[in-house]
């Protein structure tokens, strides 16, 4: 069996100190997680289909900026979650419709296909999480979320500030296929994580905490399915 690191991750050591084990309350499941994952995506897909047809480099701008304070007080603060997911996921989800319109109008279909692909990877990645043939510790896991999160900013900016597009072959390995394995490795993180906090008995509250962390993994790896399959619309603004 694959081990690394230490199991217990940073993220989960925040969780434990901010959410005590439930008592004379529901606890935290993986079903409830994921349930609110759903709810997430909900919301993202709403926010995306007005960002489709209004959002506007500037509101796209400040959308992203917006939705990385929120993710990372919903990160680095877990009780504070309830609040920040779903306010990530209605600003993340405004950057991401009208970026994905622009990629769609450049390659018709390109959009359904991604969307398709990031939930076969949810399903893949939680079945190797679930053998148990990998163990997510904290020397893997330390700053995954944090880095992924702002590596999903620096990914949205580039689309409306070009200085920071990274142009060529070097922007094309960090935006896709870098970015790509980041966002697979935190899922990974992120399932294990959720698992420890069912075990540890957090109350229900923390599934907002849970959702969220999966929610930047998978926003993270539908960005890099998204730059990697959709051509060369970050050349063509």
């Amino acid at each position: 069996m694959a081990r690394v690191g230490n199991y217990q991750t940073a993220a989960l050591q925040r969780g434990v100190a901010a959410f005590p084990p439930a008592v004379g309350s529901r606890a935290l499941t993986e079903a409830g997680v994921f349930n609110k994952v759903g709810i997430l995506a909900g919301i993202a897909v709403l926010a995306g289909a007005i960002g489709w047809h209004v959002a506007r480099p500037g509101v796209v701008l400040v959308a992203v900026l917006c939705a990385f304070v929120a993710g990372l007080v919903g990160t680095y603060r877990p009780r504070t979650a309830h609040v920040a997911a779903p306010l990530y996921a209605a600003l993340e989800g405004l950057a991401l419709g009208s970026i994905s319109q622009a990629y769609e109008s450049y390659r018709h279909g390109v959009v359904p296909f991604v969307v398709i692909a990031v939930a076969i990877a949810f399903v893949l990645v939680y079945a190797v999480n679930r053998t148990g043939l990998v163990r997510v510790g904290r020397s893997f896991a330390v700053g995954l979320s944090a880095f992924g999160l702002g590596l999903v900013a620096l990914m949205l900016l580039s689309w409306v500030i070009p200085a920071l597009s990274f142009g060529g072959m070097g922007g094309y390995i960090l935006f896709g296929p870098v970015a790509l394995a980041w966002g697979l490795f935190a899922l990974l993180a992120d399932f294990s994580r959720v698992k420890q906090m069912a075990i540890a008995g957090m109350p229900a509250e923390a599934e907002w905490f849970g959702a969220l962390t999966i929610m930047l993994a998978l926003v993270l790896i539908y960005l890099s399915l998204l730059r990697m399959l959709g051509g060369g619309v970050g050349n063509r603004r």
